[in-house]
């Protein structure tokens, strides 16, 4: 599934085909290749970026991260997300760590984790850490003794993604955490 596709299967956005089209058809937009689009001008795309208010746009980056990741679960109970899982996470980061719900916290956790280990599969090691640190940040503070599989395999894929993008004293840190648990 693709970003517009996992929007219009929702009752808000069913119409997003529509105002796509619509909005390609006044020339704002294009189409570029079979499932991606892009605004003509950056200053088209600033322009409709600024229509959101400043003091909203995290909330609305993180609601439409959370929006994405329950109807890509509803779709794919047991696939993975394909290339939309890195948008999805990256919109829900974005409302990071202020505007997080509880609920949501440790499907941020697995998300990140997933984006980062992804990521690493990519050899995209500096991507990967940035996911990795996401995921540890949102680790509860109990997290050795209620989920200590995950835990070391969070830590561990952070001291590898650290030490392939050169930063040995990160890598180092998490390996230290580990062996102290």
């Amino acid at each position: 599934y693709t970003i517009v596709e996992y929007l219009s299967l929702t009752l808000e956005y069913s119409n997003f085909r529509e105002w796509l089209n619509q909005i390609i058809s006044e020339g704002c937009i294009q189409k570029v290749g079979t499932s991606d689009f892009k605004f003509l001008h950056d200053k088209m795309r600033e322009a409709a970026y600024s229509l959101i208010p400043d003091n909203e746009k995290s909330q609305f980056h993180y609601n439409l991260g959370v929006l994405l990741h329950s109807v890509s679960r509803e779709q794919e109970e047991n696939e993975t997300k394909g290339g939309a899982i890195f948008t999805i996470v990256d919109q829900i980061n974005h409302g990071i760590p202020s505007l997080i719900q509880h609920k949501m916290q440790n499907d941020a956790v697995e998300l990140n984790f997933d984006s980062g280990s992804r990521a690493m599969d990519r050899s995209d090691h500096e991507t990967a850490q940035s996911y990795l640190n996401n995921a540890l940040s949102l680790l509860p503070k109990d997290h050795w003794s209620s989920n200590y599989e995950f835990s070391l395999r969070l830590f561990s894929l952070s001291a590898n993604a650290a030490y392939s993008s050169g930063n040995i004293e990160k890598a180092y840190d998490s390996l230290k955490e580990i062996l102290k648990e």
